[in-house]
């Protein structure tokens, strides 16, 4: 399904982007199974597990961008290799954002993430 989304920096501006969104419940993701091309894609987990392991394989460059529960900025991550490598993160969080690389705005500025409808 998709969804337009906005990610808010801290000094008050704001990222607009369709997002396709998907909730699993797995705790082993195979992204490029989720992906649709090389748009954003918001993956909302729901297991009662601690981690949940993203498997990287067959995607182009992304940066994972990790929200909380309120959908408050927790952290990043970056998937840069090379569409046939091999790569995988781990993470407790249960909201994550991927966003093509490279990115036109700085991670450290990135406040918290809003669904606009």
């Amino acid at each position: 399904m998709k969804k337009s989304l906005q990610i808010n920096l801290k000094d008050s501006a704001i990222i607009k982007l369709q997002a396709t969104v998907k909730k699993t419940n797995e705790s082993l993701l195979k992204v490029y199974e989720l992906q649709e091309e090389k748009k954003p894609l918001f993956i909302n987990v729901d297991h009662h597990k601690v981690n949940t392991v993203l498997s990287l394989d067959k995607i182009d460059p992304f940066v994972l961008l990790y929200f909380d529960e309120n959908l408050e900025f927790t952290g990043a991550a970056y998937s840069l290799n090379s569409y046939d490598g091999s790569f995988g993160v781990g993470t407790i969080y249960k909201n994550i954002l991927l966003i093509h690389y490279p990115i036109d705005f700085a991670i450290e500025n990135v406040s918290h993430l809003t669904f606009i409808d």
